[in-house]
C-alpha cells in the first residue's frame, strides 16, 4: 500500500497538476520558509556561542566537571570541541571585540563568520560583512587574497621551546589548546609549528 505524503496541504500529484505560476508561488513560499528557518538557526547558534562563552569564562562547569572540554562531552550536550569553540570564537570576536550588530551576524551565519575571523580587522570589517552578505561561502573565500589571510590575527614572535597554556585561542587550522597543556614550539620550513607534548 502506497502512503500518500501531504506537504503543507499538497500532494505530489496536486503539485504536478499546478500551472507554472501556481507552482512558482508555492516554490517561493517554501524558499522563504527555508530562509526564515535558517535565520532562526543562525540566531540560535549565536545564543549558544554566548552561553558557552559565559559558562567557560565563569567556570560554571565546576565542580561537576574539571574542564569545559569535559563539560562539552556530557551526555546532555555531547557537543564537539571544534563546533563549540567556533561558536565561542564568533561571540568573542564579533560581540565582545568588534561590538557588531547582531542582525548582521545572524544574516551572515556562523560558517562565514568563522572564516572572516582570519581576514578582518577594524579597517576592513564593514567591507568583509558586505561581501559575506552577498557571496556564497566559497566565493567569499575566493574574494580574499593570500595577503588578507591572518590579517585579523595579531602577529606574535614565538621562540622555539616548551610553553604551558592555561587557555589559548583557536589557531587558523581550527585546533584549540584549552586547559593546561604543554606544547613544543618548533620552527619548520613552513613556519612555526606546535606539537602537543
Amino acid at each position: 500500500m502506497n502512503e500518500v505524503q501531504v506537504f503543507q496541504g499538497y500532494t505530489k500529484e496536486q503539485v504536478e497538476l499546478m500551472s507554472d505560476v501556481e507552482r512558482g508561488k508555492l516554490a517561493y513560499a517554501y524558499h522563504q520558509q527555508l530562509v526564515n528557518q535558517i535565520i532562526q538557526i543562525h540566531k540560535q547558534f549565536l545564543i549558544v556561542g554566548k552561553t558557552l562563552y559565559e559558562i567557560g569564562y565563569l567556570e560554571l562547569y565546576k565542580p561537576t566537571y574539571e574542564s569545559i572540554d569535559e563539560y562539552l562531552t556530557s551526555p546532555e550536550l555531547d557537543i564537539s570541541r571544534s563546533w563549540a569553540y567556533m561558536l565561542i570564537g564568533i561571540h568573542r570576536c564579533y560581540v565582545l571585540k568588534y561590538h557588531c550588530n547582531i542582525r548582521d551576524l545572524i544574516e551572515i551565519g556562523p560558517k562565514k563568520l568563522n572564516y572572516l575571523r582570519t581576514v578582518i580587522d577594524e579597517q576592513n570589517i564593514e567591507e568583509a560583512f558586505d561581501r559575506a552578505k552577498t557571496l556564497s561561502y566559497d566565493d567569499l573565500r575566493r574574494s580574499f587574497n593570500e595577503k588578507d589571510i591572518n590579517r585579523g590575527m595579531p602577529e606574535r614572535a614565538i621562540e622555539p621551546g616548551y610553553y604551558r597554556f592555561e587557555r589559548a585561542e583557536p589557531c587558523q587550522s581550527g585546533e584549540m589548546y584549552l586547559g593546561t597543556q604543554t606544547v613544543k614550539i618548533v620552527r619548520g620550513e613552513t613556519g612555526v609549528l606546535m606539537k602537543v607534548e
